[in-house]
């Protein structure tokens, strides 16, 4: 438990890039962002920086990170989400009404977290488990799976 909290308090708060240092681990942290979570996966960290909702850009990051060269090695920004059994993908900042994520999960093959999903055009709400899969050296958008509120 002190490893995890020395880890995410040293490693959580470099998260925005400095210009022209753009794979470089940042050294402050947004205002925004209420939720921080970093795990060591192989030779790999990876961090989940996750913004409030209210805020003008609530797509979460997931970053896999080098640490002995303090470099993001891939970032992803989910700012859609690709629901089984739905068309398209929904776009957070045109399709959804709301949208909320927690649970996150760390694995030696993806992360996995909730998605608390309510569209915009229809009177429906449900939560998704989404994933995020590590591959070599980048990280790779899953699918959600919609579950029972």
């Amino acid at each position: 438990m002190i490893v995890r909290l020395f880890l995410c308090c040293v490693l959580a708060f470099p998260l925005l890039s400095s210009a022209g240092e753009e794979n470089k681990v940042p050294e402050s942290i947004p205002i925004d962002v209420d939720y921080v979570d970093t795990h060591r996966i192989k030779n790999y960290l990876l961090r989940v920086i996750k913004r409030n909702t209210e805020s003008s850009y609530p797509c979460p990051r997931f970053q896999m990170i080098q640490p002995l060269e303090e470099r993001i090695v891939h970032s992803v920004d989910v700012c859609s989400l690709n629901v089984v059994g739905y068309p398209a993908p929904f776009d957070i900042f045109n399709d959804l009404a709301y949208v909320g994520f927690d649970e996150f999960k760390f694995s030696e093959t993806d992360i996995t977290f909730r998605a608390d999903i309510s569209i915009r055009r229809a009177p429906r709400s449900f939560y998704a488990i989404c994933s995020i899969k590590v591959g070599g050296h980048q990280l790779i958008k899953g699918e959600c799976v919609p579950q029972l509120k």
